[in-house]
C-alpha cells in the first residue's frame, strides 16, 4: 500500500518540472509549501492517533507534550531520510541549471523522463518485495544505488548525454526503493497506536530536508 501511496505523491513533481520556470523561484516555492508541511505535521499526526485510539482520546491531557507530536522510535529512520531528501531535492530543484552548465540543456526534460519511469516502474512490486525480504535488503541497495546514480551525475560534467540520462534512471531507481520502504520502516518502528505519530516524524524531517535541499 505504502508503495502506491509512494507513487501517486512522486507524479505531481515531474509534472511541475515540465512546465518550466526559474528554478530558484521554484526552489523558493517548494521550501515555503514544504515549511507549511513541516509545522502541520505533528498535529496532524497526533490528532490522527487520538481519532483512532479512543482510550487516549478519552484519558485527555491538559496540555501538549513533545511525545505527542513525535515518536522516538521513529527518529532514526527519519534521519535517513531527510538525508536522501536532501540530496534529492538538490538535484531535482537545479538539474535543469546543471544540465544547461554542462552543454546538455536539451537533455534535463528526459533526464526527468528517465529519471521518473524508474521510479515509477518497480513501484508495484516494492512494497511485495518489502514483506517477502524485509527492509534491509531494499533499503541498502536503494542508498547504494541513490550513491552511484549522483556520482554518475557529478560524472556527466564532462558533457556525456548518455551518463547523464543513464544518471536519472539510477538515482530513480535507488530513491524508487528508498522512499516507501523507509517510510514503512519508521511506521514498524513504532507501537501500532502511535502510527500516524511516528508517520508525521518521518514527514517532518523528510520534508524538512526537502525544503533545505531546495532552497
Amino acid at each position: 500500500f505504502m508503495a502506491f501511496y509512494m507513487l501517486l505523491t512522486t507524479l505531481p513533481l515531474y509534472v511541475g518540472h515540465e512546465l518550466n520556470g526559474d528554478q530558484r523561484q521554484i526552489g523558493l516555492a517548494m521550501s515555503v509549501f514544504i515549511l507549511a508541511a513541516v509545522v502541520c505535521r505533528p498535529l496532524a499526526g497526533w490528532q490522527a492517533d487520538r481519532i483512532r485510539g479512543p482510550r487516549m482520546a478519552a484519558a485527555g491531557k491538559p496540555r501538549l507534550h513533545w511525545r505527542d507530536l513525535f515518536e522516538a522510535s521513529a527518529l532514526p529512520v527519519a534521519v535517513v531520510g531527510l538525508v536522501v531528501a536532501f540530496a534529492y531535492s538538490g538535484m531535482a530543484t537545479f538539474i535543469s541549471v546543471y544540465a544547461g552548465e554542462i552543454g546538455l540543456e536539451r537533455y534535463a526534460s528526459w533526464f526527468f523522463v528517465c529519471f521518473a519511469l524508474l521510479i515509477i516502474l518497480p513501484r508495484p512490486w516494492t512494497g511485495r518485495l518489502y514483506d517477502r525480504i524485509g527492509a534491509n535488503k531494499l533499503v541498502y541497495p536503494g542508498i547504494a544505488l541513490f550513491a552511484i546514480g549522483v556520482a554518475m551525475l557529478s560524472g556527466a560534467a564532462g558533457g556525456s548525454a548518455a551518463l547523464f540520462l543513464a544518471a536519472g534512471a539510477v538515482v530513480g531507481l535507488g530513491y524508487g526503493l528508498l522512499s516507501p520502504s523507509l517510510q514503512t520502516l519508521a511506521v514498524q518502528s513504532a507501537p501500532a497506536e502511535r502510527g500516524g505519530i511516528a508517520t508525521s516524524t518521518y514527514f517532518v524531517l523528510f520534508d524538512a530536508g526537502y525544503g533545505i535541499g531546495s532552497y
